[in-house]
């Protein structure tokens, strides 16, 4: 196999998942708020749709650190969802360009079907990016090559860095040259 690891008694490489579940409940987070391993699936309040929205807490991450998201939809003892991790999931180019995702595992058979439906989920295997805002861009179901995996990553990096800052609180700015001189 061409661009994996493996070698005389070399572990190939595999993908560092932030997250490997999605559990229906909330779990115990540490005194910083953080969740080891796990990601867990909020309701919020969607003042656009007037309702709530279920989500992942990986979205609020995401936001924070400006990376996408990488959502891997996969069933256990499923032939493709098997394939899909060790053979595409374990090429060197992958396992390097998924360095620039939140990348998240998802038991399809043991997450809410909110979550499924909305992230756009049928079947596995299935990848769902998202931009660091949240919004779906790209979905990727069935086994894919991992040639078409990272285009599809390649595309949703070049697009998260083209979104335009989000609108948040007013920063002080520097003070022109002009004025600089005249104190």
């Amino acid at each position: 196999m061409r661009g994996r690891g493996g070698g005389s008694g070399e572990k190939p490489p595999e993908i560092e998942w932030e997250a490997s579940e999605v559990v229906k409940k909330s779990v115990p987070r540490s005194p910083a708020g953080e969740v080891s391993g796990k990601t867990t699936a909020i309701r919020r309040e969607n003042p656009k749709k007037d309702q709530h929205e279920l989500n992942l807490d990986v979205v609020d991450r995401a936001a924070a650190t400006k990376k996408p998201v990488m959502l891997f939809f996969a069933k256990a003892g499923n032939k493709d969802s098997l394939t899909m991790e060790k053979l595409v999931f374990g090429q060197n180019g992958i396992v390097e360009f998924a360095k620039n995702f939140h990348a998240v595992k998802v038991d399809s058979d043991a997450v809410d079907g909110a979550i499924l439906k909305r992230y756009r989920v049928r079947s596995a295997p299935t990848v769902v990016f998202l931009d660091y805002q949240g919004n779906i861009v790209s979905l990727l179901a069935g086994k894919v090559t991992p040639k078409k995996l990272q285009a599809a990553m390649a595309a949703v990096v070049a697009k998260n860095k083209k979104l335009p800052p989000e609108k948040g609180p007013v920063v002080a700015r520097a003070e022109p040259e002009e004025e600089k001189e005249e104190k």
